[in-house]
C-alpha cells in the first residue's frame, strides 16, 4: 500500500524528481530484501533518465550506477559491470578523466572486480581511484573520501598477497580518520582493527596487540560490554592470541563472543556461526575433536537454515565440518562435503574463482588420504592454475598450491616434473617476503634437495640444502629439528662425495655456534658432539674419536643422568671402537656398564639387552675367556629367538624429522586444510546516505571468506 500510494505521488512530479523519488523507494526495498521490486524501480527510473537527458548524460550515470550497485548484491557480476562501465565512460566524457564522479566509478568497478576474485584487476581502479581523490582534495587530505580509498586500496593489496604494500596504506587511512574524528570515534576503532589484523597476518604480534586492545576498548565504550560488535572484537582478539599459541587466552575470548552473540541475537542467528567456527578451529588446534564437531555441525545447521543450501557461507561451513572429521580419519565423510563445496562454489562463482580454487585443493587433499592419487592429481593441477590467473604468482595460496602439487607428484615418482614446482615456489616465496617466508623458503630448498638426491645430482642437493640451512640457522640453533635434519642432510652428502674433510669442518663450526647459544651442557650441543666422534672415527681419527666421545660420556651424566639408555648408546660405540682397536679389556668394561643400564632400563628380556650380551661376550671371548662368553652367548639367544627380526645394531637414536614437509605449509603441509567462514567483520558503524556520484557506502562491510578467524574491512 505504501509503496503504491508512494509511486503514485511520484506520477505528478517532474522527470527528474521522480526519477529520484522511484530511486529512494528503490533503496528502500532494497533495504528490506525485495530486491526484485527494487530492481524494477530502479530500471523505471533509468527508463525515464535516458528518455529525459538521453543515454550520456550524467544523471544517466548516476541512474546507472544505482542500479549496478543493485545487480552487485544480487551477485549478477557480469551485468553489473557493463553498467559501470557505462557510467564511467559517460563521466569521463563529460567530466575529463579526473573528476571525483569518475574516481567514485573507478572505487565501485574495482570492488566488484574484488568480489568477483580478481584483485589483481582491481588493484589499478583503486590506485587510480586514490590518485584522482588526491588530485583533487589534496595530497595527504583528512577527507573522507580520501580515507576510504586508502583503506580500499589496503584490503585490495592484502587480498592479492601483498601485505607489506598494504601496510602504508592502511596505516595512512588510519591517520587520516584520527585526524577527521578524533582517536575515540568508532570509524577509527574499526582502522585500528584492520591494521592490526594485517600486522597479524604478517606476524608482527607485538605491534598488533595493542591495537586490538584499543579497538575492543572503543566498542566497549562506545556500545557496552555486551553488544554484537564487541563479540567482534573479542573475536579478532582472540585469533591474535590463537596465532600466537596461547590458547588459554584466546579460548575464554571465543567463548564470551559466543555467549553475548546467542544472549543479543538469538541461537540461530548467522553471526553466530562465524563465532562457533571459530572456537571450533581452536579447539581442533588444541586436539579437542570431540568438542569441535558438534560446533561446526551447529554451525553448518545455523548456515543453512538462514540462508538455504545454495550459499557461499554454507559451501565454508561444509568445508570446516569435512576438516574436522578428515582428522578423526572419517575421510570418507569428509570428501562427500569437500565434493559438496565444491559444486556449490562452482555453482554461485562459475569455475574460476578464488573460493573454487581452495575447495579444489582441499578436495585433493582428502583423495590423496584415501590412496586416489590419480584423481587428487589434476585437482590439484586446476587448483593451482584458477590461483595463478586469479591470484597472481607470488599469492601465498599460489605458494600452497605449488607445495601440495609438488609433495604429490614426489609421492607418484615424478621427481623430474618437482624440479621446475619447488623453483617457482621460491621464486614466488622471496618475491612475497612476510614474517614465515624464510622458514618457508628453507622448507622448499629443503624439498628440492631431497628431490636432487632421488635423481642422483648430489652436487646441486648439497648447494640448495646449504643455502636452507642458512637460512634456518638465522632462526636457530641444533635444538630445533628442522636445523638437525638439514645439517645431517649436509654432512651424509659430504660423506658419499668422499669431502669428510670438509664435513668435520662444518660439523665443529655448527658445535662452536651452538655452545654461544646454548652452552656446552645443552643437548644439541652434546648429541652433536657425538656425531662429530662418529665421523671423526669414521675418517680414520680414531684417538680424536675416541678423546671427544670420552667427553660426551662425561656431559651425557650431567644432563641425562649415570643411567640414561643415551649414555648406553654412546658406551656401546665406545666399546665397538676399542674392539677394533685391540683394547678388549676397556670395551668389555665399557660394554659391561652399557649392559647394567639397559637391563634397569628395558628389563632382562630386551632385544637391546641382546645386542649388548654379544657384544660383551665378543670382548671377553678376544680376552681368551671363552667360558665365560659362552653364556652370555647363550642368553642373547634366547632372547634373539623370543624377538624374531631383532637386528645386531646397538644404535637406537631418536628419530630425525623427513625433509620434506618439515616446516609446516598453509592448507595441506601442516594438515590444516583451507578453512572458510572463520573472519568477521568489523563491527558496524552507522554511514550516512550515500549520494549518487558515490555508487557504494564506504562503510565497514566484510565478505567472510577463507581465513584464519581475522577481522577487516575499512573501504568497501
Amino acid at each position: 500500500g505504501e509503496r503504491g500510494a508512494a509511486i503514485d505521488a511520484a506520477a505528478g512530479l517532474s522527470s527528474a524528481a521522480k526519477c529520484l523519488a522511484l530511486t529512494n523507494l528503490a533503496g528502500l526495498l532494497s533495504a528490506q530484501g525485495q530486491h526484485a521490486g527494487a530492481e524494477a524501480l530502479h530500471r523505471r527510473a533509468l527508463d525515464l533518465t535516458v528518455e529525459q537527458f538521453g543515454p550520456e548524460h550524467l544523471q544517466t550515470a548516476a541512474s546507472t550506477c544505482q542500479l549496478g550497485g543493485l545487480l552487485v548484491k544480487a551477485r549478477r557480476y557480469d551485468e553489473a559491470r557493463a553498467l559501470y562501465e557505462s557510467a564511467r565512460a559517460a563521466r569521463e566524457k563529460a567530466l575529463g578523466g579526473r573528476h571525483l564522479d569518475v574516481a567514485a566509478t573507478l572505487h565501485a568497478l574495482a570492488l566488484l572486480l574484488s568480489d568477483q576474485g580478481d584483485h589483481e584487476a582491481a588493484l589499478p581502479l583503486h590506485q587510480q581511484c586514490l590518485e584522482i581523490e588526491e588530485e583533487v582534495l589534496g595530497a595527504g587530505a583528512a577527507h573522507p573520501r580520501v580515507a576510504a580509498s586508502l583503506g580500499a586500496l589496503a584490503l585490495a593489496l592484502k587480498s592479492a598477497g601483498k601485505p607489506h604494500a598494504a601496510e602504508g596504506y592502511y596505516r595512512r587511512s588510519l591517520m587520516a580518520l584520527e585526524r577527521l574524528h578524533g582517536p575515540h570515534h568508532l570509524r577509527v576503532a574499526a582502522a585500528l582493527n584492520n591494521l592490526a589484523e594485517l600486522l597479524r597476518g604478517l606476524e608482527k604480534y607485538e605491534e598488533a596487540a595493542p591495537l586490538f586492545v584499543r579497538a575492543l576498548a572503543l566498542f566497549e565504550k562506545h556500545f557496552g560490554g555486551d553488544h554484537p560488535n564487541v563479540a567482534t572484537a573479542l573475536n579478532n582478539l582472540a585469533v591474535l592470541h590463537r596465532a600466537q599459541g596461547q590458547y588459554d587466552k584466546a579460548e575464554p575470548l571465543y567463548r564470551r563472543a559466543l555467549h553475548i552473540r546467542e544472549k543479543a541475537l538469538g541461537p540461530e542467528h548467522p553471526a553466530l556461526a562465524t563465532t562457533l567456527t571459530n572456537l571450533a578451529v581452536l579447539l581442533e588446534k588444541q586436539g579437542n575433536l570431540a568438542e569441535a564437531e558438534p560446533l561446526q555441525r551447529r554451525a553448518l545447521a545455523v548456515r543453512e537454515a538462514a540462508h538455504g543450501p545454495n550459499h557461499a557461507d554454507v559451501a565454508g561451513s561444509l568445508n570446516n565440518l569435512a576438516v574436522v572429521l578428515k582428522q578423526q580419519g572419517r575421510v570418507e565423510e569428509a570428501a562427500e562435503l569437500y565434493a559438496r563445496a565444491l559444486a556449490t562454489f562452482e555453482a554461485l562463482h562459475g569455475t574460476h574463482h578464488p573460493a573454487v580454487a581452495g575447495a579444489l585443493n582441499n578436495l585433493a587433499g582428502v583423495r590423496r588420504d584415501q590412496g586416489l592419487v590419480e584423481e587428487a592429481l589434476p585437482l590439484y593441477q586446476r587448483s593451482l592454475e584458477i590461483r595463478e590467473q586469479t591470484l597472481g604468482a607470488d599469492h601465498p595460496d599460489v605458494v600452497a598450491s605449488l607445495n601440495n602439487l609438488h609433495a604429490l607428484l614426489a609421492e607418484l615418482g615424478r621427481a623430474e616434473e618437482c624440479v621446475p614446482l619447488l623453483r617457482r615456489q621460491l621464486a614466488a616465496l622471496e618475491a612475497g617476503g612476510g614474517g614465515t617466508a624464510r622458514l618457508k623458503m628453507a622448507a622448499a630448498l629443503s624439498n628440492l634437495g631431497r628431490v636432487f638426491q632421488e635423481l642422483g645430482q648430489g652436487a646441486e642437493a648439497l648447494a640448495v640444502y646449504k643455502k636452507a640451512l642458512a637460512l634456518l640457522e638465522k632462526k636457530s640453533g641444533g635444538e630445533d629439528p628442522e636445523v638437525q635434519a638439514t645439517r645431517e642432510a649436509v654432512t651424509a652428502l659430504l660423506l658419499q662425495q668422499e669431502q669428510g674433510e670438509e664435513a668435520e669442518r662444518l660439523l665443529k663450526r655448527w658445535i662452536s655456534v651452538d655452545r654461544k647459544l646454548y652452552g656446552e651442557q645443552h643437548q644439541a650441543v652434546v648429541q652433536s658432539m657425538s656425531k662429530l666422534a662418529d665421523m671423526q672415527h669414521k675418517l680414520g681419527k680414531a684417538q680424536e674419536a675416541v678423546r671427544l666421545m670420552q667427553k660426551v660420556l662425561q656431559l651425557t651424566k650431567r644432563i641425562w643422568g649415570p643411567d640414561s639408555p643415551l649414555l648406553a648408546e654412546q658406551l656401546s660405540r665406545l666399546a665397538e671402537w676399542r674392539m677394533a682397536e685391540g683394547r678388549a679389556k676397556d670395551a668389555e668394561d665399557a660394554m659391561t656398564r652399557a649392559l647394567q643400564i639397559r637391563e634397569d632400563a628395558f628389563g632382562p628380556e630386551h632385544a637391546l639387552v641382546a645386542n649388548s650380551l654379544t657384544s660383551l661376550a665378543d670382548a671377553v671371548d678376544k680376552q681368551g675367556r671363552t667360558g665365560e662368553a659362552a653364556p652370555l652367548r647363550l642368553r642373547s639367544a634366547r632372547i634373539r629367538s623370543s624377538h624374531p627380526g631383532t637386528a645386531d645394531l646397538d644404535v637406537q637414536r631418536p628419530p630425525q624429522p623427513q625433509l620434506d614437509n618439515s616446516l609446516s605449509m598453509p592448507e595441506r603441509e601442516g594438515g590444516v586444510d583451507l578453512q572458510w567462514g572463520v573472519r568477521h567483520s568489523v563491527p558496524s558503524v552507522p554511514t550516512g546516505r550515500c549520494r549518487s556520484a558515490r555508487v557504494r557506502s564506504t562503510g565497514p562491510l566484510s565478505a567472510e571468506g577463507p581465513g584464519d578467524g581475522d577481522g577487516q574491512a575499512w573501504g568497501r
